[in-house]
C-alpha cells in the first residue's frame, strides 16, 4: 500500500513536471537588426540577426550597411511591428500596394520612403515619430485606442500626401516644422480623436471641418478654409484649445447646429475668423450661441476679421460658464474690408477690447454692441477712425485703462424735465455728456458720438480748440442745457474754454451761453445752456478779435529804446496784441 502512494506521487510529480516544461513560453520583444545579406526583401529571414522576420511584438533597426551589402530593405507586405528606427545613411522603402503599422515609436535619421502607402499608428500611449532624416509619408492613419488622450506626436520634419490623414482614435500633434495639407475633402474628427498643432504649418483648402473631439493649436499655424462659409463647426462634447500660433479661419468658429455645445480654453495665440467671409444668417464669425457651453479666457487673441451676416452679432457668445481673467477681443485688422460694422454680442465678460485702425481702407471698422452690454475686465482701445457704437445697451463697464482715440457712440431716449447721461463709462473712467430738458417736450431717441483726442472734422476747424469733438442727433431738437466733459489730456493748451457750435448755414462757430466751468483730471466740464441746434460742437478758449492793419508807423522817441534794422526785420510780419486787439500783417517802418 505504502509503495502505491509513493509510485501514485512520483507519477503526479513526473506530470506537473513534464506539463510545466511543454506550456509555451510568452514571446518576448526582441530588437532585429538589418544586415541584407540575402536580398532587399523585408520579409526574408537571412536578412536579419537574428535570422528571423521581426514579428508584431518585434523593433526593427536599420542600420548604414553601404560598407557591408549595400542593400536596404523594402516592405513587400502589409507589416506590424512595435518600433522602428532607421539610422543615418540607412533607408527603408515601401512598396507599393503595401503598408507597415508600428505599434511604438519610430525613428528615422536617414531616408524613409512611403510615397503613396499607408502607415497605420495603433500604439495605446503617446508614439514619437522622430529623427533628422527624410520621412516621406503618403497617408497616415491615427487609430490609437479609444480615446484622444492617446498621442501620436509629429517631432521629425516629414512630408505627407495631401490629403492623407485620417483619424480613428487618438490625436495626431505636429511638434516639428512640417508643412502639411492633411485634409482635401471636410475631415469629421471624432469624438475620440483629435488634431494638434503645436509647429510647423497646416492649411486646407475648399472645405469645412467638423468637430466631434479635440482641436489644440499650441504654436505653428492652422489655416481653414480659402473661401467663404468654409469653417470650423463643432459638436457637443468637443474641445477647443488654444495656448499659442495661429489659427484662422476663412469662415467660421460656430455651432454645427443650433443645440449643440463647446468646451473653449485660451491663454494663447491668436483666432482670426471670417478672414474670406460667411453669409450665414443663423451663426455668428466666433460663435459660442447656446447656453451650456463652457468659455475659460486668460491670454492669446480673438480677432474678427469682417462682418458676417448673422442677426445675432458677429462675435457672440452665451456660454453659461465663462472664467475671463485675460485676453484681447479685437475687432478688425489690417485685412479689414471698407465700411464693416462687427457685431458683438456677449453676456460673457471681454478682458481686453480693442477697435483696430490698421487697416488701409477709408472707412475704418466700427464695433457695435448687440442686444447685450458688455463689461470690459482689462483695457478698452479705440483706435484712430474707428468707432465703438455702445448702441442703447445701458450696460457698459471699463475696469481698466480707456483710451479713445476713434469715436465713442451712444443712442438714449431723452425726456422732459430729466437729465440723461450719455457715455458715462463707469466710475472715474470716462465722460460724456449731459443733456437736461425742463417741461417743454422730449427730444426722443437722440444719439451722442464723441470723437477723443482730435478736433472736429469739419471746414471751418477752429484752430487749437480742446481735441474732443460732439455730435448731437436728437429726434427731436429743443432747448437744452448740456455739460461736455473732456479729459485734461485733451485741454490742448485751454485753460478756460466756452462751448461753440457749428453753424452749417453761415460756416461759423457760434458761441454758446456759459452756465459755468469745473472738474479735474478726467472729468473736467464745461456747461452751456439755450442749446437749440445742433451738432457739431467744440470747446475753446476766447479769442481777440482779428484786425488787419493797412500800415504801421513807428518813431523814434530821446531816450526811449530803439531797434537796429535786423530787430524791426524780425518784428515785420509778426502778430503783435495791444490791449486784446491783434495787430497782424503791420507795416513796420523805421
Amino acid at each position: 500500500m505504502r509503495r502505491k502512494r509513493i509510485s501514485i506521487l512520483v507519477s503526479v510529480v513526473l506530470a506537473i513536471s513534464l506539463g510545466m516544461l511543454s506550456a509555451p513560453k510568452p514571446a518576448l520583444a526582441t530588437d532585429y537588426t538589418w544586415t541584407g545579406a540575402t536580398s532587399t526583401d523585408w520579409g526574408t529571414a537571412s536578412n536579419w540577426s537574428p535570422s528571423v522576420v521581426p514579428g508584431s511584438g518585434d523593433t526593427a533597426t536599420i542600420p548604414d550597411v553601404s560598407s557591408g551589402s549595400s542593400r536596404y530593405p523594402t516592405i513587400t507586405a502589409s507589416v506590424t511591428i512595435a518600433g522602428l528606427t532607421i539610422n543615418s545613411g540607412a533607408s527603408l522603402t515601401i512598396g507599393s500596394g503595401d503598408s507597415l503599422t508600428l505599434t511604438g515609436n519610430f525613428t528615422n535619421n536617414g531616408n524613409f520612403t512611403a510615397t503613396g502607402q499607408t502607415v497605420t499608428f495603433t500604439g495605446t500611449a503617446t508614439q514619437t515619430v522622430s529623427g533628422s532624416g527624410t520621412t516621406t509619408f503618403g497617408n497616415i492613419v491615427v487609430n490609437m485606442g479609444t480615446s484622444n488622450a492617446n498621442v501620436l506626436d509629429i517631432q521629425a520634419v516629414i512630408t505627407m500626401a495631401n490629403g492623407g490623414l485620417t483619424l480613428t482614435n487618438g490625436t495626431f500633434k505636429l511638434s516639428s516644422n512640417s508643412t502639411i495639407t492633411p485634409f482635401t475633402t471636410g475631415p469629421t474628427i471624432p469624438a475620440t480623436a483629435g488634431f494638434w498643432v503645436n509647429g510647423g504649418s497646416v492649411s486646407t483648402g475648399h472645405l469645412t471641418w467638423t468637430l466631434e473631439g479635440l482641436l489644440r493649436v499650441s504654436d505653428g499655424t492652422l489655416n481653414v478654409g480659402t473661401n467663404s462659409g468654409n469653417s470650423v463647426n463643432y459638436d457637443s462634447g468637443s474641445i477647443i484649445t488654444i495656448e499659442g500660433g495661429a489659427l484662422s479661419i476663412a469662415g467660421r468658429l460656430s455651432r454645427r447646429t443650433t443645440t449643440q455645445t463647446t468646451t473653449y480654453n485660451q491663454s494663447g495665440g491668436t483666432v482670426t475668423v471670417v478672414t474670406v467671409g460667411s453669409g450665414s444668417g443663423d451663426y455668428a464669425g466666433f460663435d459660442i450661441g447656446k447656453t451650456g457651453s463652457s468659455f475659460t479666457m486668460s491670454g492669446g487673441m480673438i480677432v474678427i476679421q469682417q462682418e458676417t451676416s448673422c442677426t445675432s452679432g458677429d462675435y457672440l457668445n452665451l456660454a453659461s460658464t465663462y472664467n475671463v481673467t485675460g485676453g484681447t477681443l479685437q475687432i478688425g485688422n489690417s485685412n479689414t474690408p471698407d465700411a464693416q460694422t462687427i457685431e458683438i454680442n456677449s453676456t460673457a465678460p471681454v478682458w481686453d477690447l480693442t477697435v483696430d485702425g490698421s487697416t488701409g481702407e477709408t472707412t475704418k471698422p466700427t464695433a457695435q454692441l448687440l442686444t447685450n452690454g458688455l463689461n470690459i475686465n482689462g483695457d478698452l482701445t479705440i483706435q484712430t477712425g474707428t468707432t465703438l457704437d455702445v448702441g442703447t445697451n445701458t450696460i457698459f463697464n471699463v475696469s481698466g485703462t480707456m483710451t479713445n482715440n476713434g469715436t465713442l457712440k451712444q443712442t438714449k431716449t431723452v425726456n422732459q424735465s430729466a437729465t440723461t447721461s450719455f457715455l458715462n463709462v463707469s466710475t472715474t473712467k470716462y465722460y460724456g455728456v449731459e443733456i437736461t430738458l425742463g417741461d417743454v417736450g422730449d427730444m426722443g431717441s437722440t444719439v451722442v458720438s464723441i470723437k477723443g483726442n482730435q478736433t472736429c472734422g469739419t471746414a471751418g476747424t477752429l484752430p487749437n480748440a480742446v481735441k474732443r469733438c460732439y455730435e448731437i442727433t436728437p429726434t427731436t431738437p429743443i432747448s437744452a442745457t448740456i455739460t461736455f466733459y473732456y479729459r485734461s489730456g485733451e485741454a490742448n493748451n485751454n485753460t478756460s474754454p466756452n462751448v461753440y457750435h457749428w453753424n452749417s448755414s453761415t460756416s461759423t462757430w457760434d458761441l454758446q451761453t456759459l452756465v459755468g466751468r469745473g472738474g479735474s483730471g478726467d472729468g473736467m466740464y464745461i456747461e452751456a445752456s439755450g442749446i437749440s441746434s445742433y451738432s457739431p460742437f467744440t470747446l475753446k478758449d476766447d479769442q481777440p478779435t482779428a484786425v488787419a492793419l493797412s500800415s504801421f508807423t513807428a518813431h523814434s522817441i530821446a531816450s526811449q529804446p530803439t531797434f537796429s534794422p535786423w530787430q524791426w526785420l524780425a518784428l515785420a510780419g509778426a502778430v503783435v496784441a495791444f490791449g486784446g486787439v491783434a495787430v497782424a500783417r503791420g507795416s513796420l517802418r523805421r
